[in-house]
C-alpha cells in the first residue's frame, strides 16, 4: 500500500510517497516536480522479546535527543558563546534539566501516537503540561541526584516551593492543575490510596445521590492514577534512554566515577550495582533502581519495553541478571513485559 502527500511549495510540486517493500520495510521517496531527490528506508530489527513499537519509539527518541547536541549557529556567530562552526558534535555536552523535560514530552507524545487509548486526549495534554514543567523548580534548587543522598521530604518541600514560584503567574485554571498534579507527582503511588479510600467510602453507603458524586470522584481519582503514574514512569525511564544514548555514542556513564572523582557513592548506589551483578554502568544500575521502585505504575510495562529496546539496540543483548533480579524482588512478569507479549 502506498500513501502520497503532495504540496505546492515555492511554485514547485513536492511529493512524498510512503510505502512498504516486500519485506515490510517502511520507505519514503521524495520528488520535486516529478524528479526523485531522496529515498529513505528503515529496517526494524526483529527482537523477539520486544514490541515493534518500542524500537520505533526508541529510534525516534534518538533523532529528537540528538538535537540537544546541535549548536544554534546564529548566537555563536554573534558572540553569545564559544563557537567553532567546523567542530564535531560534542556528545559530552552536559545535559540540562530542559533536555530531560523535552525528552519526557517527546516520549509522552510518542506514546500518544502509538498508544492513543492509553489516556484520553485531554489527559495526554495534561501529562505533557506536567512533564514539560516537572523539573522547572530546579532552576532555583538545582538538580539533586536520586541516589538516596538527600532527605526526601526536605527535597520535596523545597522543590514544591520553587515550583509554585514558577507557575504563580499563570492563568488560574492552568496554575491550579499544574500545582495539584505536581504534588501528586512527588508521591505518585499515593494516588492508589486516594482511589481505594473513595471506593471503600462509596461501598459503605446506600445513599444514591451521595454515591453519584462519589462515582464521579472515583473516576477522577482513577484518571489521576493513570496520568500521574504514567508521567512518573516516563520521567524515570527517560533517564535510562538518555544513558543508553550516551552509550550509543561511546560514552558509558559509571557510578564508580562518582566514587573516584567525588567520593559520593551511596549505599543505594552500591545496592543496585550488586543487583546488576557488578555492572556499575548507570544504564544498568539506574534501570534496576527504577524497576524496583516504580514497576507498579500505570503504563510501566509499555514504557519499560522502550528502555529494553534501547539496551538491546546499543548493547546487542538484554541484561543477563534481570530475571534473577525480578525473582529476588518478587516483581511480577506482567509488570516488566509489554502486554501484547505476555502470552508469547
Amino acid at each position: 500500500m502506498t500513501e502520497k502527500i503532495t504540496i505546492i511549495n515555492n511554485y514547485h510540486t513536492v511529493e512524498v510517497k510512503f510505502s512498504l517493500d516486500n519485506n515490510q520495510v517502511p520507505q519514503a521517496i521524495v520528488s520535486i516536480d516529478g524528479t526523485p531527490i531522496s529515498h529513505t528506508a528503515h529496517t526494524i530489527p526483529d527482537y523477539p522479546d520486544i514490541h515493534h513499537h518500542s524500537y520505533a519509539i526508541w529510534r525516534r527518541y534518538c533523532h529528537s535527543h540528538a538535537s540537544n547536541f546541535v549548536i544554534r549557529s546564529g548566537y555563536g556567530l554573534c558572540g553569545c558563546y564559544d563557537y567553532d562552526p567546523s567542530a564535531e558534535r560534542n556528545y559530552r555536552k552536559p545535559e540540562s534539566v530542559t533536555d530531560h523535560a523535552c525528552g519526557c514530552v517527546e516520549l509522552i507524545r510518542l506514546l500518544q501516537a502509538f498508544y492513543p487509548n492509553l489516556l484520553t486526549q485531554s489527559d495526554f495534554q495534561r501529562a505533557q503540561n506536567l512533564l514539560s514543567n516537572h523539573d522547572i523548580g530546579e532552576n532555583q534548587t538545582d538538580d539533586t541526584p536520586d541516589d538516596g543522598s538527600s532527605d526526601k521530604d526536605a527535597k520535596d518541600y523545597a522543590e514544591l516551593t520553587a515550583f509554585i514560584s514558577t507557575v504563580i503567574d499563570l492563568p488560574k485554571p492552568v496554575r491550579n492543575v499544574l500545582v495539584s498534579d505536581f504534588i501528586k507527582f512527588q508521591d505518585p503511588l499515593a494516588t492508589n490510596l486516594a482511589y481505594e479510600r473513595i471506593k471503600t467510602d462509596m461501598l459503605s453507603t446506600s445513599n444514591t445521590s451521595a454515591n453519584i458524586v462519589k462515582a464521579y470522584l472515583l473516576s477522577e481519582a482513577y484518571n489521576d492514577i493513570k496520568v500521574i503514574q504514567l508521567c512518573k514512569a516516563v520521567d524515570k525511564l527517560e533517564a535510562i534512554l538518555s544513558s543508553a544514548f550516551f552509550e550509543k555514542h561511546g560514552i558509558k556513564g559509571d557510578l564508580l566515577h562518582k566514587e573516584a572523582t567525588f567520593s559520593q557513592l551511596t549505599n543505594q548506589d552500591r545496592s543496585y550495582i550488586d543487583c546488576a551483578e557488578g555492572d556499575s554502568s548507570i544504564t544498568a544500575a539506574w534501570l534496576a533502581h527504577v524497576v524496583d521502585e516504580w514497576h507498579t505504575c500505570y503504563g510501566f510495562p509499555i514504557v519499560f519495553d522502550i528502555a529494553k529496546a534501547a539496551v538491546i539496540d546499543v548493547r546487542g543483548q538484554w541484561f543477563p541478571w534481570f530475571d534473577h533480579f525480578c525473582a529476588n524482588r518478587s516483581i511480577p512478569k506482567e509488570h516488566v513485559t509489554h502486554p501484547d507479549l505476555l502470552n508469547q
